[in-house]
C-alpha cells in the first residue's frame, strides 16, 4: 500500500463482509450448495477488522427479520442453505 492509500483508507475508512463465493481457483461455484460454498469462503477470507465473512442464523429467520428492522440495520439477506445461486 502506498502512503496515498494509507493516507486515503484512513481518511475514508471502509468495511468489506463476504457473503458467497460463487467462483474460486478457475471453477464455477453455482450449482455449489450455498452450506459448501460458505465453508470454502470461510477457509479463504483470513478476517479482521475491515474484512470478514458474513454470519447466518438458521431457524429464526422471522425473529431476525424483526430486530433488523428495529436496529435499522442496512441489509438483511435471507437464503435457503440448500440454495444454489
Amino acid at each position: 500500500m502506498t502512503g496515498k492509500e494509507l493516507w486515503e483508507a484512513l481518511r475514508y475508512p471502509a468495511s468489506f463482509v463476504a457473503f458467497d463465493c460463487i467462483y474460486i481457483e478457475g471453477k464455477e461455484l453455482i450449482w455449489t450448495p450455498l452450506m459448501d460454498r460458505k465453508e470454502q469462503l470461510s477457509r479463504l477470507v483470513n478476517e479482521d477488522s475491515r474484512i470478514s465473512v458474513s454470519r447466518y442464523v438458521e431457524g429464526s429467520g422471522t425473529a431476525l427479520y424483526m430486530a433488523q428492522r428495529r436496529a435499522n440495520w442496512k441489509a438483511l439477506l435471507q437464503k435457503e442453505k440448500t440454495a444454489f445461486i
